[in-house]
C-alpha cells in the first residue's frame, strides 16, 4: 500500500471510487434512498479539481491502482474516507486514517459527519476514538436526503 497526495490526473479514480461506495453505502429503503437516485447523481459528471487552498486530498493504491482516498479540510474537518468495497476491511481505509490523524496532530478536536445509518463508518470512526455527538443529526441538503450525525474526536494528550 502507498499513500500519496492527490494530482490532478487522479480525477478519473476519485470519481469511480465515490461512486461506488455510494452506490454501495448510501442506498436505503428505511430513509427511502434508491439505488436509482444515486446512479442519477452520478450522472451529471463533475471534474473539478481539489486541494485548492482549504481541502488536501491523499490517495491509497495497492499494486499501482486508486482503491480509496481521503480528503480534509482545514477547520478540523475530515471531509471522506471512500475507499472501494471490494478493498475494505483489508487496511485501506486504517492507512488512510492514520495518514489523516498525522495531519491533524497539533488539532484538539477532528469532526467528521456520515449517514444516521451507516453503521460500518460509524464503527470504523469508533475505533479511532470519535463519538457521535449528541443531537446532531441533520439532512445532508446535496441532490439526495441523506440523514447524517456529526462524530467528534478530541485529542486526549
Amino acid at each position: 500500500m502507498k499513500i500519496r497526495a492527490k494530482r490532478d490526473e487522479d480525477m478519473e479514480d476519485l470519481f469511480h471510487i465515490t461512486r461506488e461506495t455510494w452506490l454501495d453505502t448510501y442506498p436505503n429503503e428505511k430513509y427511502g434512498i434508491k439505488y436509482e437516485e444515486i446512479e442519477k447523481k452520478f450522472k451529471k459528471r463533475v471534474s473539478k479539481k481539489q486541494n485548492t487552498g482549504k481541502t488536501k486530498t491523499w490517495v491509497i493504491e495497492i499494486n499501482n491502482k486508486i482503491v480509496g482516498f481521503a480528503s480534509v479540510r482545514d477547520e478540523n474537518i475530515l471531509g471522506a474516507i471512500y475507499v472501494l468495497p471490494k478493498y475494505q476491511r483489508k487496511g485501506a481505509g486504517e492507512a488512510l486514517m492514520k495518514r489523516v490523524l498525522k495531519y491533524y496532530e497539533n488539532s484538539k478536536e477532528i469532526f467528521v459527519k456520515t449517514a444516521v445509518y451507516n453503521k460500518k463508518a460509524i464503527n470504523f470512526y469508533k475505533k479511532f476514538g470519535f463519538e457521535i455527538i449528541p443531537n446532531s443529526e441533520e439532512t445532508h441538503e446535496g441532490a439526495i436526503k441523506i440523514p447524517t450525525i456529526t462524530m467528534k474526536r478530541v485529542k486526549t494528550s
